[in-house]
């Protein structure tokens, strides 16, 4: 455990701090001996230099350790059959014998000076100060163990001596790395049928043809016009391949329910009108209308209409279900409609298990976590879970700790 200004923490004891989020934009501190703390704070870390030529940031690796089962919990009976699904339980949320933090702190060239320990953002009131931001509860004690925390790192920074800790001690599940695809079908993690949901080995020489002839580019032909209808056409196709049952429905009726739903007024054009539509899609408009797949960012699958000095074009984005994904861009391809199809070669080598996927460190959200990998170009991530690592440790390829600290001259 440890100590700092008289106040013990632990793992689970932290947690309850980093993990607050009553308000996701942070909290102003209020209470006096918490700004003071604050203070301290900031004095101490930026005898570093900072992290980025172009922001006056810091960031560091803190640990803490895990500590007794008692600052998890308590034992109920009532709740667990038994004790050690009780302690399995506590493991399961502190792995480790340590859990471990990027420590950030910046301060802005106009605004309050921030930190940000895991979830928890702690802004220092001062100039950029929002009276209408809910106010935090009180801190005190998370900054009087901080305080000391800080201290240690950044003594054992300019010792010499933190490099070669927080590389020899920080856990493999905090690392990041990749591992290719085939192997993961060979370990069993997850098998290629699995993965490959219902692709058959003909719809992979089918889009692999499509790849060869450039569909990730412009395509060589266009379409003369085009008009509510005609989009909404395309969209029951796509409806239609993705297996929605769209017996009854009108072209409208379909996208209302199959879609995002958010039209921004699309719906209400003349359906008939080429100069309508063209002149709707030309200004400017949310990307959930194009949706023929709603979900999150990284889940949507979008047909973009285009269109250029030639004529009109479709363009498929979101590559997250590759089953839909490869069926749809067949099908408008077999329907003959100009197609651009974003990340088909990308698409093709997981169709193929030629591709690397990207492992991101325990508690990390893998989606959006692709522009990490860029040297693998990856395209998609993974979180790190032990019964990965333990069927795969030896073909995963991991990058070297990042600690910050030293900074390189470059």
């Amino acid at each position: 455990m440890t100590e700092a200004e008289g106040f013990r923490m632990t793992a689970p004891l932290l947690k309850r701090y980093v993990d607050r989020i009553n308000e996701p934009n942070g909290f102003y501190l209020e209470d006096e001996e918490d700004i003071e703390l604050f203070k301290k704070i900031e004095s101490i870390v930026r005898e570093l230099p900072p992290n980025e030529d172009d922001c006056d940031s810091r960031r560091l690796w803190i640990s803490i350790p895990r500590g007794p089962i008692e600052d998890f919990g308590e034992f109920d009976e009532e709740e667990w059959d038994t004790y050690d699904d009780f302690v399995d339980f506590w493991k399961c949320y502190h792995p480790d014998e340590a859990d471990w933090y990027v420590f950030y702190y910046e301060k802005p060239a106009n605004g309050s000076s921030f930190i940000v320990l895991g979830e928890l953002i702690l802004f220092m009131t001062g100039e950029g100060h929002n009276p209408y931001r809910k106010r935090s509860y009180y801190h005190t004690d998370l900054l009087k163990w901080l305080v000391g925390a800080i201290r240690v790192q950044v003594d054992n920074i300019k010792s010499g001596t933190y490099h070669d800790l927080v590389v020899k001690e920080l856990p493999i599940g905090y690392r990041k790395g990749v591992v290719k695809r085939s192997d993961i079908w060979d370990s069993g993690y997850w098998t290629k049928e699995n993965d490959l949901d219902g692709t058959t080995e003909k719809d992979i020489e089918e889009f692999a043809n499509l790849v060869d002839e450039g569909i990730d580019g412009p395509p060589k032909t266009r379409l003369g016009s085009m008009t509510l209808n005609d989009y909404l056409s395309l969209c029951s196709l796509c409806f239609k391949t993705r297996g929605n049952d769209i017996a009854g429905m009108t072209l409208k009726e379909q996208y209302s329910r199959f879609a995002d739903g958010r039209d921004d007024g699309m719906l209400e054009l003349d359906p008939d009108d080429p100069d309508a539509f063209k002149e709707f899609v030309r200004t400017s408009h949310s990307g959930h209308i194009w949706e023929i797949r709603s979900g999150h960012g990284w889940s949507m699958m979008h047909l973009f209409p285009r269109n250029d000095e030639i004529g009109w074009y479709t363009v498929l984005n979101g590559s997250f279900d590759r089953t839909d994904f490869v069926h749809i861009a067949l099908s408008l391809f077999a329907h003959g409609i100009p197609l651009t199809v974003n990340d088909a070669k990308k698409v093709l080598k997981a169709l193929r298990g030629e591709d690397y996927i990207g492992i991101v460190p325990r508690g990390d959200w893998p989606f959006y976590a692709q522009y990490r990998f860029k040297e693998y170009d990856v395209l998609e991530c993974i979180t790190f879970r032990d019964d990965l690592y333990a069927k795969l440790k030896n073909n995963i390829l991991w990058y070297e700790v990042d600690t910050f600290y030293p900074i390189s001259e470059s």
